[in-house]
């Protein structure tokens, strides 16, 4: 009965056992194949038995022979590594996790899934072990990577190396030039460290482009219309801001990155792998790193150098009770020597990796912001020399804010100065109260100076980036100009003002009345016992927060993930 139904519901006649199990339409492909053959043959093509050759070799592989039968002799699917993951994060709810009721979030969810589907894209689905996020990884084939690639490249959005071979036609690793890609010429290009011809992280940006239909030829999944999308934003920020997923990230290769781990992360006496690093991370982050691996195999010629001055400086002080030594002019020189050494060995470095790296004629484009578009004090108005609608900032509003902008950063200045001059000048009432000695006073003075500095630079930060967004800037460089600007002139200011007043205002300036000059006017040993603590301070604190913490976090969330999985 319930057949029946099912049948009718779908515009077919019911199968029943009068005509053999046979629906209308199949009677009808047998009638006609009746007519154009004998019926005697058909009866005998439908009734002809297997050859008794057949039925033994049935007999010997179903009797454990050479084909498995077990299914413990399959190895278990795996999914392929050299396909990269991106990743769609969604949210559970409670009907979801229990099964109960309807899913508003699954409701959500499964049409994105299926619309990524229906693009010839890969999905995988897993939960997260607490039940509240479902992250959906996307991948594409090889061959849907390479009609991607090429569309990319005419966008100036993606390049690969060519092979070049030495005189002896051996391949020359990371030799060859950059190109945009072209898929019949695929085999003039050189595979990844990863061996791909497209590495994870060019596979996870080509996976991005389909996403965010950047090209209408690339066949996305139209996961929301262009035009539902508000100003500035892409799809999947849209997608973001609707709640409709929660986060999206490219996933890590799991080799690599254990390659990446051993091999530079946990190292610090091999040379960093540089290629490895910009094939991996991209040539933005790699620069940076190259920056820093260079500042610090640069610093160890001042620090050697440092060393021996500060031996000489012990000798002095034993022989004159004074840290004043020959050597402290000639090692002057020779940092003023070595700052300009610094400055054009990375010029020259930099300009290398941009030639390597293609990177020569390349310019970031300045793209309107996010934030500025969706600002209601931005407008739009027709370009004259363009012909073309584009962004500006109200005038009138811009003005007001950058001037307001410059009084925060006055009065965060005038707040800092008055509190170092508050501290030095509570010195004096340290020793008066707590009856301690003038050299316990001035260290914990320098210990409260270094707590200011680093509480300075918090509240600092955190006031500048709320005063930038109001100041609505257009692009991201103005952006970081006039966040640089702010940051730099208080941190001028907040980090140095205490040096600055021990070394040249202690003896002729008296902060709230107190006198705070240095015995016979020489405020060197304060100043070196002043630097010496903060530098210090700061170096612990920058240690506990951006390395110590960090660690310990990660170490929680590994011991936390054990215990779900013995739960």
């Amino acid at each position: 009965m319930g057949r029946e139904m099912a049948a009718r519901s779908r515009g077919r006649a019911p199968i029943s056992k009068e005509n053999g199990g046979v629906t209308a339409g199949q009677a009808k492909i047998l009638k006609a194949y009746l007519r154009s053959h004998k019926k005697e043959e058909f009866e005998g093509a439908s009734t002809r038995k297997p050859p008794a050759s057949a039925v033994s070799l049935h007999a010997a592989t179903s009797e454990g022979g050479y084909q498995a039968m077990d299914a413990s002799q399959f190895p278990a699917p795996r999914f392929p590594t050299t396909l990269a993951s991106f990743v769609l994060v969604f949210a559970m709810d409670e009907e979801w996790r229990t099964g109960d009721g309807i899913s508003y979030s699954k409701m959500n969810m499964q049409p994105l899934v299926d619309k990524l589907r229906s693009a010839d894209m890969i999905i995988r689905e897993t939960e997260s072990s607490d039940r509240q996020r479902l992250y959906a990884m996307v991948s594409i084939s090889e061959k849907r990577q390479r009609q991607v690639a090429e569309i990319m490249g005419d966008h100036d959005l993606l390049y690969l190396r060519l092979k070049k071979q030495d005189d002896e036609e051996n391949e020359v690793k990371n030799g060859g030039g950059w190109t945009v890609f072209k898929n019949h010429l695929s085999h003039l290009y050189e595979k990844s460290s990863e061996g791909t011809l497209l590495s994870s992280c060019q596979q996870c940006q080509c996976i991005e482009f389909m996403l965010n239909e950047g090209d209408v030829r690339a066949l996305g999944p139209q996961l929301v219309q262009q035009e539902a999308c508000e100003p500035g934003n892409t799809i999947l920020q849209q997608l973001v801001r609707d709640e409709r997923i929660v986060d999206f990230y490219y996933l890590h290769h799991p080799e690599k990155k254990q390659w990446l781990v051993s091999n530079w992360a946990n190292s610090y006496l091999l040379k960093q792998p540089i290629e490895d690093v910009r094939e991996y991370l991209g040539e933005e982050i790699c620069m940076y790193v190259a920056w820093a691996g260079y500042v610090v195999t640069m610093l160890w010629v001042p620090a050697a150098t440092g060393i021996f001055m500060l031996i000489m400086q012990f000798v002095a002080i034993g022989q004159s009770g004074s840290v004043d030594n020959p050597f402290m002019p000639l090692y002057a020189t020779f940092i003023a020597v070595w700052a300009i050494m610094f400055n054009s060995g990375w010029q020259r470095l930099e300009l290398t990796y941009q030639y390597e790296w293609g990177l020569t004629e390349w310019e970031q484009p300045d793209t309107d912001r996010r934030e500025f578009v969706q600002n209601p004090r931005t407008y739009k108005r027709l370009n004259t020399i363009s012909q073309k609608e584009e962004y500006y900032p109200d005038p009138l509003w811009r003005g007001i804010a950058v001037v307001a902008g410059f009084f925060v950063v006055v009065a965060l200045i005038a707040a800092n100065v008055f509190l170092v001059l508050f501290i030095e000048a509570s010195k004096t009432h340290v020793e008066e109260i707590l009856g301690v000695s003038e050299t316990v006073a001035n260290f914990v003075g320098a210990l409260i100076q270094g707590a200011l500095i680093i509480v300075a630079r918090m509240v600092g930060d955190m006031v500048f980036f709320i005063v930038n967004s109001f100041e609505n800037w257009k692009t991201p460089r103005q952006y970081s100009n006039a966040l640089i600007c702010k940051r730099f002139t208080f941190g001028l200011v907040s980090s140095y003002f205490v040096v600055f007043f021990i070394g040249f205002m202690a003896n002729v300036f008296h902060p709230f009345g107190v006198d705070r000059s240095c015995p016979d006017s020489r405020c060197i040993d304060l100043l070196e016992m002043t630097i010496a603590v903060i530098f210090i301070e700061n170096s612990i604190y920058n240690f506990v927060v951006k390395s110590l913490l960090p660690k310990l976090s990660r170490v929680g969330a590994a011991g936390a993930k054990l215990d779900d999985g013995a739960m």
